[in-house]
């Protein structure tokens, strides 16, 4: 068995903070990113989350046994975790580094996923802000160029409008109530989902960008 994750610390003050004055006191979100010989696609998601108008105050990484150049393009404040087990469960990779969050928020993102609009987190951190019954957005890319919101609830979830876990933002509170069930393959997201929206009572952002 492997050890448990080193945790980083985050700064008391998260560096995101400066960059977002045009909002007051935005609760800040560390990027939580499974990694698998991801060299060809992270650098391309990093550069894209770096030159958000809000960037990751943290950056927390799942590795389950990257043997390309991955590790060697981690930033170098970010926190590594080897992946515990001995069959591999994207839930479980989830749910293992979620426990080195310390931030309010948490953007599950894909190492092969990239937000272009510059203002994408900074408006999903908005979204989430103004609604205490919002639990999480996530970023559909539909729409290169402009930003739209529309709301998910349990009238009108269907089972896959749910969040995607390429790339979504949730409330790490609502994680730790509920973590990703590793007994649903593939669809980790949706299930959760529904428990958000019909039993929590809470709300979905799905955010065209």
């Amino acid at each position: 068995m492997s050890m448990a994750c080193p945790i980083f610390q985050p700064p008391a003050q998260p560096t995101a903070t400066a960059q977002c004055a045009e909002r007051p006191a935005p609760e800040a979100c560390t990027a939580l990113i499974r990694t698998f010989n991801s060299a060809a696609t992270l650098p391309m998601t990093l550069a894209w989350l770096q030159t958000q108008s809000c960037p990751p105050a943290a950056y927390v990484f799942v590795d389950s046994g990257s043997t390309d150049q991955t590790l060697q393009l981690l930033p170098p404040d970010a926190t590594l975790c080897r992946y515990e087990g001995t069959e591999f469960n994207y839930s479980a990779a989830i749910n293992q580094g979620l426990a080195q969050v310390r931030t309010p928020l948490v953007l599950v993102i894909s190492s092969h996923t990239g937000l272009a609009h510059p203002q994408a987190l900074a408006h999903a951190q908005a979204v989430l802000a103004a609604d205490a019954r919002a639990g999480a957005a996530y970023f559909t890319g539909a729409e290169p160029g402009g930003l739209r919101t529309e709301w998910i609830a349990a009238d009108n979830f269907d089972g896959f409008n749910g969040i995607w876990n390429t790339a979504a933002l949730i409330r790490v509170s609502l994680l730790r109530e509920r973590a990703f069930r590793t007994d649903v393959a593939a669809a980790e997201d949706q299930e959760w989902s529904r428990w958000l929206l019909q039993e929590r009572g809470g709300r979905i952002a799905r955010i065209h960008n």
